[in-house]
């Protein structure tokens, strides 16, 4: 335990100082990113142009809210606006999206004043030493490395004179735009010389932690999640019915399915 939180300090002392002359090089801009609407979004052609190159077409899922960034040129906009002011909250409303599985790495990084306090923090955690040393520790070397770059490609990016460098005079403007990363993003570094029951329940509990935090700091129940309080009291009643087949009633085919699978194959 003492080792892991010396070396998480001396990490995060490192990251700090790391990301503290990142920003000094990188300070271009102190939003988070180039949102929908700003002079550095790329056109619809820009996509276009893109999405030829690449061996597959672009998905593309629009932000939750754009709407309401379109609602004074449009009605229909306005309306729909609302209706997405009304269910902001609303997590059935939110995840039904087809843009939901890009929620953290839009929505988090988005704000009213687009600074850089909004940003959401990347984590990783690594250990010194493996359990496995395949060929003298060689592969998780190779992890390692990547652990040890995602901070300093989050922090410093790469500029378009560099991607410009790196693709050659003939690369169009999409392709290098898709590849201009402005850098001066925080992130958290968390290291440990092994992983063992003690260090796994001390992450456990600090990331249990963070979530108890921020629901102080936002005012909210962390942990008063409704979709869990149904579950279990849906597993009260399914409780009743683990003896014998004929006694699974009352549900859909697919978890009357699962139960049966598990009464004919359990050993007990």
């Amino acid at each position: 335990m003492r080792g892991f939180a010396s070396l998480s300090l001396l990490s995060s002392a490192w990251l700090t100082g790391q990301l503290v002359y990142g920003s000094q090089e990188h300070n271009k801009s102190l939003r988070c990113r180039c949102l929908y609407g700003d002079p550095c979004w790329p056109s619809e052609a820009d996509f276009a142009q893109l999405s030829l190159e690449l061996s597959h077409p672009l998905v593309k899922p629009t932000p939750l809210a754009q709407p309401c960034y379109l609602a004074t040129t449009s009605r229909a906009h306005s309306s729909t606006c609302s209706i997405i002011a009304e269910n902001w909250d609303n997590g059935t409303f939110r995840s039904d999206h087809p843009g939901a599985m890009e929620a953290p790495n839009f929505e988090t990084f988005t704000s009213r004043d687009g600074e850089l306090h909004a940003c959401f923090l990347n984590s990783t955690l690594a250990p010194t030493t493996s359990h496995n040393p395949i060929d003298h520790s060689k592969h998780h070397r190779i992890l390692l490395s990547n652990f040890f770059a995602q901070p300093e490609a989050l922090a410093f990016g790469k500029t378009e004179q560099e991607v410009r460098n790196e693709l050659g005079p003939n690369a169009s403007d999409a392709l290098v735009k898709s590849k201009i990363f402005e850098g001066n993003r925080p992130s958290n570094s968390i290291m440990f010389p092994l992983l063992t029951p003690a260090t796994l329940g001390a992450l456990i509990a600090l990331y249990e932690h963070k979530i108890f935090t921020q629901g102080v700091v936002w005012g909210i129940n962390s942990f008063d999640q409704m979709g869990v309080e149904l579950g279990k009291v849906l597993a009260k009643n399914i409780l009743k019915q683990l003896d014998k087949p004929e006694d699974v009633t009352g549900h859909d085919s697919s978890t009357t399915g699962l139960i049966h699978y598990y009464q004919k194959w359990r050993k007990e």
